[in-house]
């Protein structure tokens, strides 16, 4: 019993010592764990502010220990070695803080009680830690680049800071790189802290280029692409996308020939490959992709016509919709093996823009502007007053007698008529047409991250310019927003939205320009036009109203999956929406009927497309492998609302109700085609020392008929890295080498949404659908096939280029020296041309694949690096210049000549594009007896008019058929007018286009001047010939100082211009500009901008919480250098015929700045 007592008394003991212990333990680790999780607390409790002010390291945890009461426990040396740092936080979390500040340092902390215990972190041995800050040349951190190692995958990346950490084995090289800026390699023996600085760079073996449906390391590039970065065009005061590149790569040839703000320019690569009749580019435009969606300029007009009648569009550049502020980079595409993948719209090379994007970081807003004016440009010297007036009597009087019977305005009753109210008028009509004009933009924008799933940009921007000649402009508003969202590491969605709305004052054109602005404005001497109300010119000119917009949407949806390591797919769904309206009255002054008019277009035009693309990557060893292959199907719908309304009863009832029923006419035309396309590209190469890549792409477009719906397009290439060979490794000149060769086909399809089917139409074209001359049946109105203007062609099918490239690249001593060559050979075969049909065909023409073009010429782009190891001075160079020929090949199954709808120029086999086709003109008669006579008949060499033989003081012609009549032009059986005593006298297309671009830094100051040129193209000074020519119509033209001309004035004369003759019958041969003695020399040279900047100092603007602060003036079209007889050689059109008619390329000064926060 006792026993069992004490063994219970025992055990109970027992149990009351094991819970008096456990009640220990639980208190223990309660007071533990609350002490725990309020040392947690406390530290997440404390929050903690930095401005953004640089500090050490030791300054960094004395003002934390300041702010929180924290202490630090850590060994000085352990810091000691640490960056420089500009953290900012405001009311953050003391932990969360600390986590960013060291998460790129070699150390670790752990927070006690009130302590915070910092260690430096183990590695195993052999192991060492590189860690620091890369900074670029003027101390801002730069974000984003690579640090590898050389002999290990190993690798990372800078933070928005500009600091990495690395692990890597002593002895190892590390390299640092970043697009743009040079690589550098640092060979590491431990750990330590390596701060890198680097330097922006020209380099096209550094950049990341884009190639459609991807991108490549310029490096492993087998094709002819050049880039232009963002920097290149900042600031630029250009409303125009494509003036924007004019000069800055080689082949490219922007054709800038109108200053009108708002107005498209001309861009060719490697030259005019194909001809209309009318002379203009035949479906020669480059295609431009801009953020993935494809646009060429002929799809973004309006239809084209069929029936020969004239759409005007807007004449807003269809690019306007790009903000320059919001390129991040371009990159122009050049031969078949980089457009082919592209299929049948990159014959005539590609434009891909890449708009900037959010990156991962910090919020950073950015506001550009600048403010400015532009100047009215040289006006064409005039005479003008008693002075013009004395001249005309001076001649009058001379050769009065001489013809008596020819009498025209130019008389002496009305030259010595005083009571004449323009009797002394002075006044030169081109000064009150033009005015300074404001030039302001301004954008703004922001950019950054949500954690680092979200990052986006937004930028906004308003540009307003107004123009050189009164009552012209043009602004713009534009709003893009992108995003990229990254729900898991395989998954990203981007989105993209971006819309432009433009209002352009008024349209390029003679109505605007001839009454005063143009090269034939006015004498001062007459009133003009003539009529009771508008007896001036500024009347006429007030009630021209005209009213441009343009509105576009461009959006786009992109979902990226990554299918494990080696597999990619992206879908893209995009969309481009744009409406286009103009609405244009003309007084009546303006109509040759002296009736008032009016236009009015609006059209519409949506294009949709969607992308699948599946890419497989891999490396085995040193083989490198990227497969693309891919599907797209995209649809253009366009439509178009036309009326015109004639014969308006007053100049001052602007409305469609002031206009007779009866006389306004509506026309309606709607389009949709349709392309489905698929395509493959491999890139292959071999430790990026050889590189082979090869496409194709099957294209299949509504556009053509049933046989030839689908074309087919292949390229290929090779290139050879030769500074990686063994045998260059001992050559230290030689920084990058690289051979390319490539070939491949490329296609183009005409902008005939229905070429190949029978139109059908109501009315005749002459009555513009009028219905009251429509055919009827039964008194109902009926439909006829359309066929007047040409035979439909069914078999019409793709117009296809065969391109041939060779290529170098090349970086010598140290990157100083930068060397691109290409040589290239173009053919491109079926371009589409309106043949010509006999008379006794009942058709006027047909179209057809019939016009064969060859281009072929050599490229060239020199980088120097002149100065860049000073410590304050940087020099570089970029130069560029093409040479580019075309010939053509054929025309029709026969070849034979045609003769372009303006006559000066002529289409023959084995000549350029559209040469000038001119007489050749030797001089002028000295005295009567020099005229030839012809032997049969007696009499002396004639004009078309035979009543009014050659005499001395005219125009000496040669007759290169020897019949003894020249000036005249007879029909041949298709009706063209043709000539037998024409030359080829000259070319509108340039030999060699090219810029060259200087700049030049001494510490924060930066100063840009930029040049472009162009050399060996000829111009026909139709707006010479017409100011000369004393035979005018009822105004004549102003009248220039005739001292400056050598006019024939008496028998014996050796003159170069032939008698300035009122009277004389011959005048429409001895003034006619379709002959030599007005072609000129239309090369030039032209500063194109000059650019002076000042980069405020970051240690400065970081007061202000400011990351950059840029201030700039600029010039743009300072000076031409030029032979042209005429204010601007480039102020011609494509035609290469001044006709006096555009608008001026003015004279540009803006001051601005860029700020970045």
């Amino acid at each position: 019993m006792y026993s069992k007592m004490n063994l219970f008394r025992s055990y109970g003991t027992s149990i009351a010592q094991s819970k008096s212990i456990t009640l220990r333990y639980v208190r223990c680790f309660t007071v533990l764990l609350f002490t725990f999780i309020f040392s947690v607390a406390s530290s997440k409790a404390q929050t903690v502010k930095f401005d953004g002010k640089q500090l050490s390291m030791d300054e960094i945890i004395q003002e934390i220990r300041k702010q929180t009461g924290f202490d630090f426990i850590y060994k000085k040396q352990a810091i000691e070695s640490f960056p420089t740092l500009s953290p900012l936080a405001i009311d953050k979390p003391l932990n969360s803080f600390l986590n960013e500040l060291f998460k790129n340092l070699p150390v670790s902390f752990e927070i006690k009680n009130k302590t915070i215990v910092l260690k430096e972190l183990e590695q195993p041995e052999g192991v060492c830690q590189v860690y620091g800050c890369i900074r670029n040349s003027d101390g801002q951190p730069l974000q984003g680049v690579s640090i590898k190692s050389k002999s290990k995958a190993s690798g990372t990346s800078t933070d928005q800071e500009g600091r990495y950490l690395l692990k890597c084995g002593k002895g190892e090289t590390i390299t640092f790189s970043m697009v743009g800026y040079l690589s550098q390699e640092v060979k590491v023996q431990g750990s330590k802290m390596v701060d890198i600085t680097l330097s922006t760079t020209d380099n096209m073996m550094e950049d990341v280029v884009v190639i459609g449906y991807g991108t490549r390391s310029r490096e492993k590039v087998t094709g002819a692409i050049s880039s232009i970065s963002a920097k290149e065009i900042e600031n630029l005061p250009a409303t125009s996308f494509q003036s924007m590149l004019q000069g800055r790569v080689p082949g490219l040839n922007v054709l800038n020939f109108t200053g009108e703000p708002g107005a498209s320019s001309i861009a060719l690569i490697r030259g005019l490959s194909g001809s209309s009749r009318d002379g203009l580019p035949a479906n020669t435009s480059p295609l431009y992709v801009i953020d993935g969606m494809p646009y060429s300029m002929e799809d973004m007009g309006a239809i084209p016509s069929l029936k020969g009648a004239k759409v005007t569009t807007s004449n807003i550049d269809p690019l306007s919709m790009i903000n320059p502020d919001d390129i991040e980079s371009i990159d122009i595409l050049r031969d078949a093996s980089a457009t082919a993948i592209y299929g049948s719209r990159g014959a005539n090379g590609v434009i891909i823009v890449k708009t900037k994007m959010g990156k991962i970081g910090k919020p950073t807003i950015t506001f550009n502007t600048n403010l400015g004016l532009s100047s009215p440009p040289a006006f064409r010297s005039t005479l003008g007053g008693k002075l013009e007036r004395e001249t005309r009597m001076r001649y009058i009087n001379k050769y009065a007698e001489l013809d008596a019977d020819f009498h025209t305005i130019n008389n002496a009753a009305f030259l010595t008529d005083s009571i004449n109210p323009f009797y002394n008028n002075a006044t030169d009509w081109q000064k009150l047409y033009y005015r300074y004009s404001r030039i302001q933009n301004y954008t703004l924008g922001i950019s950054g991250a949500i954690a680092d799933q979200l990052s986006y940009r937004t930028n906004l921007g308003y540009s307003d310019e107004g123009g050189i000649m009164k009552a012209t402009g043009y602004n713009r508003y534009t709003l893009s927003t992108n995003m990229i969202f990254k729900p898991s590491k395989s998954f990203d969605i981007n989105l993209d939205i971006a819309g432009t709305f433009s209002e352009k004052k008024r349209g390029n054109g003679a109505d605007q320009n001839a009454m005063g602005a143009g090269g034939n404005f006015n004498t001062s001497l007459y009133p003009t036009p003539v009529s009771d109300e508008l007896s001036n010119f500024f009347k006429a000119f007030d009630l021209l109203d005209e009213v441009n917009q343009n509105g576009s949407v461009r959006s786009s949806l992109g979902l990226t999956y990554k299918l494990g390591d080696s597999f990619r797919f992206t879908n893209n769904l995009r969309m481009s929406y744009g409406l286009d309206e103009r609405n244009t009255f003309k007084p009546s002054a303006l109509n040759t009927n002296n009736k008032p008019s009016l236009n009015n277009y609006f059209g519409k035009n949506t294009t949709l497309l969607n992308e699948h693309v599946l890419t497989y990557f891999t490396s085995l060893d040193h083989h490198n492998f990227i497969v693309d292959l891919g599907f797209s199907n995209d649809r253009l719908i366009r439509s178009y609302t036309r009326t015109n309304a004639l014969d308006g009863i007053s100049d001052y009832m602007k409305a469609i109700n002031g206009f007779p029923k009866e006389r306004v006419t509506t026309i309606e035309e709607y389009s949709k085609s349709v392309r489905l396309s698929y395509f493959a590209r491999l890139n292959y190469d071999f430790a990026s020392k050889y590189i082979v890549s090869g496409s194709i792409r099957r294209d299949g477009s509504s556009r053509f008929g049933d046989n030839n719906r689908w074309g087919y397009f292949p390229a290929g290439a090779v290139a050879w890295n030769i500074h990686k060979e063994e045998f260059m490794k001992e050559v230290d000149w030689v920084n990058n080498m690289k051979l390319r060769l490539s070939s491949g086909v490329s296609g183009t399809e005409f902008s005939f949404d229905y070429l190949t089917q029978g139109l059908y139409d109501i009315g005749t074209a002459g009555e513009m659908y009028n219905t009251t001359t429509a055919p009827t049946y039964n008194n109902v109105i009926s439909a006829n096939p359309w066929y007047q203007k040409g035979l439909t062609n069914p078999d019409l099918t793709w117009e296809k280029s065969i391109d041939k490239n060779v290529g170098f690249d090349g970086m010598f001593l140290s990157n100083r020296l930068g060397v691109n060559f290409d040589f290239y050979w173009k053919e491109s075969r079926g371009k589409l041309f309106d043949l010509a049909l006999p008379n006794t065909s009942g058709y006027k023409m047909i179209y057809s694949n019939g016009q064969d073009v060859l281009n072929y010429g050599y490229e060239l782009a020199i980088y120097l690096d002149l100065i860049r190891k000073s410590p304050k001075w940087k020099w570089s160079i970029n130069m560029n210049g093409a040479i580019n020929r075309n010939v053509l090949l054929g025309i029709g199954e026969e070849g034979k000549d045609v003769y372009l709808r303006s006559m000066e120029r002529l289409l023959r086999v084995g000549r350029p594009l559209n040469d000038f086709y001119v007489h050749q003109t030797l001089g002028v008669y000295a005295t009567d007896e020099d005229v030839p006579v012809n032997p049969k008949t007696g009499y002396r060499l004639t004009g078309s008019n035979t009543q009014y033989p050659f005499k001395a003081g005219d125009i000496m012609v040669a007759d290169l058929d020897g019949d003894y009549r020249v000036g005249y032009e007879v029909s041949n059986a298709n009706g063209d007018l043709i000539s037998g005593d024409k030359i080829f006298g000259g070319n509108p297309n340039p030999t060699i286009t090219g810029g060259f671009r200087s700049d030049l830094r001494y510490g924060q100051f930066s100063l840009s001047t930029f040049f472009v040129y162009s050399v060996g193209r000829q111009i026909i000074n139709k707006t010479l010939a017409d100011r000369l020519n004393p035979n005018t119509l009822l105004a004549p033209n102003s009248l220039p100082d005739v001292s400056e001309f050598d006019f024939w004035e008496q028998s014996g004369d050796q003159a170069m211009y032939p008698a300035y003759n009122p009277f004389n019958k011959n005048n429409y041969i001895n003034y006619s500009y379709q002959q030599t003695l007005f072609v000129e020399e239309g090369s030039f040279l032209r500063l194109k901008n000059v650019q002076l900047s000042y980069e405020l100092p970051s240690a400065l603007i970081k007061r202000f919480k400011l990351k950059r602060l840029n201030i700039f003036g600029q010039m743009d079209n300072v000076f031409i250098i030029q032979k042209f007889n005429g204010p601007d050689a480039e102020n011609v059109d494509f035609s290469g015929i001044d006709r006096g008619g555009f608008y001026p390329i003015p004279k540009k000064i803006t001051f601005g700045l860029n700020v970045q926060l």
